[in-house]
């Protein structure tokens, strides 16, 4: 272990959850296969990259949160996206971009989804709010 507690040589065994046997392998076969198939980051696993990496997104979600709070509109964070109001995706997308570059000096192109074409979501209008619902697409029991 570093004096991070990061564990420099990786895991001896599989987390409490994974079951490597249940498909014919070992711990240590899946993770000289995940090593492989990452060669080009691999020197970075079980340095703690990752969680600085994951603070540095955590960091930026929070800049785009503040900077709609900040201006009365709702944002709702899912995963790594966000789901905003119709009419502020350009918002959005400027809020996004400042955020990058303010936390971590970089532009990037970003990708706008509009979920309704994309998903197929049902929309309800009520007196000039909206919301969506997020149903399972191969479902249509709940539609």
């Amino acid at each position: 272990m570093t004096r991070h507690g990061f564990c420099e040589t990786g895991l001896r065994q599989a987390p409490r959850d994974i079951k490597p046997k249940r498909f014919g392998m070992t711990w240590n076969d899946i993770s000289t296969a995940i090593k492989l198939a990452h060669q080009s980051i691999a020197h970075h696993f079980h340095t703690g990259a990752g969680k600085r990496l994951q603070r540095i997104d955590s960091d930026v979600a929070e800049q785009v949160m503040i900077d709609f709070i900040k201006h009365g509109i709702a944002i709702l964070p899912v995963h790594d996206s966000f789901l905003v109001h119709e009419g502020h995706e350009g918002g959005l997308e400027a809020a996004k971009k400042e955020a990058l570059w303010t936390v971590c000096g970089a532009d990037t192109k970003l990708k706008l989804v509009d979920l309704t074409s994309a998903l197929s979501l049902p929309t309800w209008r009520r007196s000039g709010a909206w919301t969506r619902r997020l149903w399972h697409r191969n479902d249509p029991g709940h539609l």
